[in-house]
């Protein structure tokens, strides 16, 4: 395996993933706070508490916090995990390579780019991060053929080679579907749904 592979197989931490994470997300979540503050200072005002509002302000505050930090937690764990599992076949440096017949491609609209394709044999695979948008950007992929090399446990993808006619994907948006699946993973979605979003 090449230095090059090595990299290629090595998982990013998925930033886009942490739900509180981006700014959107913050400012999203921002009026849920203000709303859940209106009837807790309501309760704490009925209650006879010395400066309801302040209270309601920290429990509030508390509450963003701790969900951020969940979101953080949950992110990071499964990072570790991931990367544990890749660095375990790394050491064994194998690769488990096949040619696959291509029957459907779909893309999804979100950073980092996600291309699902379903295979003729019936199994599926996620490709996910900025190498997919460098593989579309050649003008060849999807295609009806490709060889794709993984690591055989983790299921990281090393390589994506296309080997056959260009396929036309449709493609959905990322507010339309949040992808939930690693690289490499099959995609546990409904194509039928997917096509649909996209026409």
């Amino acid at each position: 395996m090449t230095d090059a592979e090595r990299r290629a197989a090595a998982p990013r931490f998925p930033w886009g993933d942490v739900a509180l994470a981006p700014l959107n997300g913050i400012l999203a979540a921002v009026p849920a706070v203000v709303l859940a503050g209106l009837p807790i200072y309501l309760a704490l005002w009925l209650a006879g508490v010395n400066e309801p509002g302040r209270w309601a302000s920290f429990i509030g505050v508390g509450a963003f916090g701790a969900a951020v930090a969940a979101a953080l937690y949950t992110s990071i764990g499964a990072f570790l995990r991931a990367r544990a599992r890749v660095d375990d076949d790394l050491l064994n440096d194998e690769v488990d390579e096949r040619v696959l017949e291509v029957n459907e491609a779909v893309g999804i609209v979100i950073e980092p780019p996600v291309m699902y394709l379903r295979f003729v044999n019936g199994d599926s695979v996620t490709l996910r991060g900025d190498y997919v948008a460098h593989l579309r950007q050649a003008g060849d992929f999807p295609s009806t053929i490709v060889r794709l090399v993984q690591l055989p446990h983790s299921r990281a993808v090393v390589a994506v080679v296309p080997l056959g006619e260009p396929l036309v994907a449709a493609f959905v948006s990322g507010a339309d579907h949040r992808p939930t699946e690693l690289d490499g993973q099959p995609a546990d979605v409904d194509f039928d749904r997917l096509r649909r979003l996209a026409t």
